[in-house]
């Protein structure tokens, strides 16, 4: 039975890897900063609250980044609102927030429009979706236009007062919501709702135990996740309880081989190494991540281009006299690979170190990466 716990530098040589069942040319250039990045500026309003020197934190429940479409951005942010109590007046908005998001140019970093608006609490993410962008604040759904103006609520059958999460696919075509709750027998199991993103029609709706926590991604038509007893990849289809193991875990941090889904048939995943792999089990490429360093959870995809990119981190254990060791990073690298060649096309030095935002967008063409830094945000070409 599975178990699911709770929760980049132009190429200028290669070296050929010989894979079984796959090929992938590595690049053997030093890590740059992107030095030389379209525009860099700062976006965020609020200073955040950095939990100390080392302590990498990546929260998109506070603030983050997404490519609208190949010209435009949006990075949003939860903050603090004293201005009044809110429209939608609940027990748990004593402490009111609000949702701040901005429309920026992505070539040349110039704010084209801006929109804030009052949320029950700070839990928030955007997804940008067939039908526009989807916002989650809380329980709560909504659908926003490109210009950022709120159309409507998202109903959904989901019991409000629960938690629940909101997984999209990497064509933007699909949602799935995943509520876990308890049965009479106190039991816990997932409920999922699939929804076509482009009309918010429901496709399919079942019930599955144990339930699924953060460890997986969706396809339009498929779930990939970690096993962490069989210490396997598996997949299952929408509406399915049948899992099929199609890969292996890698390297020994286990809660950072989150496999994700970049078309309907393939994914990559990896701890100490990149792989990328098809659902029938087919290894399609892979790559040694450089200097030791290991994954993060962070992955992003291009939503119309073989480009996909994930976040690695270098870690040095450092002893105390009378205190335990601790783990603290010590440089933060983002890769960008082109999965139609099998090479990794961008490798950027994260700098200086993210205290409590952090996260990355490709552009659905492929030809960007914009990165979210604490308040900054820079966009780098990535090479053809």
């Amino acid at each position: 039975m599975l178990s699911f716990p709770m929760k980049t530098a132009r190429i200028a040589g290669f070296a050929m890897l010989a894979l079984a069942g796959g090929i992938l040319l590595a690049s053997q250039t030093k890590a740059r900063d992107c030095d030389s990045p379209l525009w860099s500026a700062e976006v965020l309003v609020e200073p955040g609250s950095a939990p100390g020197s080392g302590a990498h934190v990546s929260d998109s429940s506070r603030a983050g980044i997404v490519f609208l479409n190949d010209k435009e951005i949006v990075v949003y942010e939860a903050g603090h609102d004293t201005t009044g109590p809110s429209s939608r007046a609940v027990r748990e908005d004593l402490n009111p927030f609000s949702l701040r998001l901005s429309l920026i140019d992505s070539a040349s970093g110039k704010l084209k429009s801006s929109n804030e608006q009052r949320m029950r609490t700070q839990e928030s993410e955007v997804f940008v979706i067939a039908a526009g962008l989807l916002v989650k604040t809380g329980g709560r759904l909504a659908l926003y236009s490109a210009d950022l103006i709120q159309h409507r609520d998202v109903p959904f059958p989901l019991d409000r007062n629960s938690r629940f999460s909101v997984t999209v696919s990497a064509s933007g075509k699909t949602i799935m919501l995943n509520e876990v709750l308890q049965n009479s027998s106190e039991s816990l199991y997932s409920h999922f709702e699939v929804l076509d993103a482009g009309t918010l029609t429901l496709r399919y709706s079942w019930n599955a135990s144990p339930p699924l926590y953060h460890h997986y991604s969706i396809s339009d038509q498929l779930i990939a996740a970690v096993d962490f007893n069989r210490h396997a990849i598996v997949v299952s289809d929408f509406g399915s309880a049948s899992w099929r193991v199609v890969g292996k875990e890698s390297g020994i941090c286990a809660g950072e081989n989150i496999p994700t889904l970049f078309n309907d048939k393939d994914f990559f995943y990896g701890c100490d190494k990149f792989i990328a792999m098809s659902s029938d089990g087919q290894s399609l490429a892979t790559e040694a991540f450089p200097n030791g360093e290991t994954s993060t959870t962070n992955t992003a995809v291009a939503q119309h281009a073989p480009f996909v990119s994930v976040s690695v981190n270098a870690v040095e254990m450092k002893r105390h006299l009378l205190a335990e060791s601790r783990a603290t990073v010590t440089a933060t690298h983002i890769l960008v690979y082109d999965l139609a060649t099998k090479t990794r096309v961008l490798t950027v030095n994260v700098q200086p170190l993210p205290n409590y935002h952090f996260d990355f967008a490709l552009s659905p063409d492929g030809s960007k990466l914009a990165i979210l830094n604490d308040r900054r945000a820079s966009v780098c070409a990535v090479p053809d």
